[in-house]
């Protein structure tokens, strides 16, 4: 009797759970689905003003600009934890460094993120509706006085896949980028909390990020461009990883020096001024994933490239809100725009081609930058899903793309490349440390 008793109430407390987990997948999908929308009207809301031209528009630009500069600063100042994509500050709260400050966090982070999106700064919404998710999991948590560190890592899983709308990818987000381990007993907690958050995202936000216009089903022939995908993008992504750490250390160690303290100022000064010229290469890159290139010179591409590279290392490092994981993509896609302009007139690749290249050149980077190989292949298949409604055209090229992705990260390890949020996380435990060291 007492066993059957244990039996049932174990079958009730795994019923609970998943309850509790299809709730939070609902809030979670809900809240950044209209977070979403709000960044959706926030951005074609700026882009209309810039595209205007005449001098009405551009006094409300830059009275605008100079207002949310000011509104950035002083939400950075009394709510810190909002800088950045939000992402390193919440995995020191998961493992107990610090505290998540839901209270302040949720309302601070949507509204920066917004001021950031009218500003079309090289950050993007995707990263910080990850920590919205984890931030809403620990706001369920103090309500049912729960301490579970893998309700939090399910939480940002939910989040990962509302963002993308794509539940494999917030299924494989939890285990290799949250959890860093494959745990079976969570398996179906994850895919309901995923697929709820997903599914109510897209019942409020239809737009998708990785959107195949074109699919031309490649085959075993073809598998040198993902060859060349790799030559190019591991070292590209190994010195963005470099060059972000480096500008992450730099301006902390140096953040009390006036220029560097108020330089968010400059970052909107500079977008008022490049957004003019080039608002198309500005933002989080979206526009840079949806635009074909193919017609500009090589050198342009590469001129681009740089500049994307130049501006999300230095501006996305800090005192503005605002995710890198578009910001990434967008590099990876220019990438891949270079080793399709290669293929095409090199090697003769038919042009078809051209949309899946880009797909897979800026999951790669990802997968590379975060380590999360798994996690970037799901993209791909659900992109490729999404478009063909069939995955079985795509069964003999689709394997290759996962080992090419497994193969450059494990390229990649050999050099002791952590994943970049970890990283990040790292650096902002330290010097915390030390400041809190020097004012004692």
């Amino acid at each position: 009797m007492n066993k059957k008793k244990r039996l049932l109430f174990k079958l009730i407390f795994i019923l609970i759970e998943l309850l509790y987990d299809a709730f939070l997948g609902v809030i979670i999908g809900l809240a950044i689905g209209l977070y979403q929308k709000g960044i959706y009207y926030i951005s074609h809301l700026s882009q209309d003003l810039f595209a205007s031209r005449d001098s009405s528009s551009i006094v409300i630009l830059v009275t605008s600009f100079i207002l949310l500069a000011i509104v950035n600063y002083f939400l950075i100042k009394f709510v810190p934890h909002i800088e950045g994509s939000g992402m390193p500050n919440l995995i020191l709260g998961i493992k107990k460094h610090r505290n998540i400050d839901w209270k302040k966090g949720i309302l601070a982070t949507i509204a920066n993120s917004y001021v950031s999106c009218f500003a079309n700064l090289p950050v993007g919404s995707e990263g910080t509706s990850i920590v919205l998710a984890g931030k809403i999991g620990k706001m369920a948590q103090d309500i049912i006085h729960n301490d579970d560190e893998d309700d939090l890592h399910l939480a940002t899983g939910a989040g990962f896949g509302a963002a993308y709308i794509s539940p494999l990818s917030g299924i494989f987000y939890i285990f290799e980028e949250a959890i860093k381990k494959f745990k079976p007993k969570l398996l179906i907690r994850a895919i309901v909390i995923t697929s709820l958050s997903a599914y109510m995202c897209f019942l409020l936000n239809h737009h998708q990020l990785l959107e195949l216009k074109s699919y031309y089903r490649p085959d075993f022939n073809d598998t040198y461009i993902l060859l060349l995908l790799m030559i190019i993008n591991i070292p590209l992504s190994c010195l963005f990883y470099k060059s972000m750490t480096f500008f992450k250390r730099f301006f902390l160690k140096h953040d009390n020096l006036f220029i560097f303290k108020y330089r968010s100022f400059l970052y909107f000064l500079a977008a008022l001024i490049l957004n003019y010229y080039f608002f198309d290469l500005m933002g989080s890159g979206t526009n840079i994933i949806s635009i074909n290139f193919s017609s500009l010179p090589m050198y342009i591409l590469i001129i681009i490239l740089i500049f994307r590279f130049l501006i999300t290392c230095i501006i996305s490092t800090g005192k503005i809100t605002g995710g890198i994981v578009i910001p990434i993509m967008a590099i990876g896609a220019l990438s891949g725009e270079i080793v399709s302009s290669l293929c095409t007139s090199a090697l003769n690749m038919p042009n078809q081609y051209y949309d899946l290249i880009i797909l897979i050149s800026m999951c790669m980077v990802l997968g590379i930058v975060n380590t999360c190989p798994l996690t970037a292949s799901a993209l791909v298949i659900t992109s490729i899903f999404n478009y063909t409604g069939s995955l079985t055209e795509s069964a003999i090229f689709i394997p290759f793309i996962f080992i090419s992705f497994v193969l450059a990260n494990a390229i990649v390890k050999l050099f002791k490349q952590n994943d970049i949020y970890e990283t990040f996380a790292e650096i902002n435990l330290e010097y915390h440390l030390k400041s809190m060291t020097y004012g004692n």
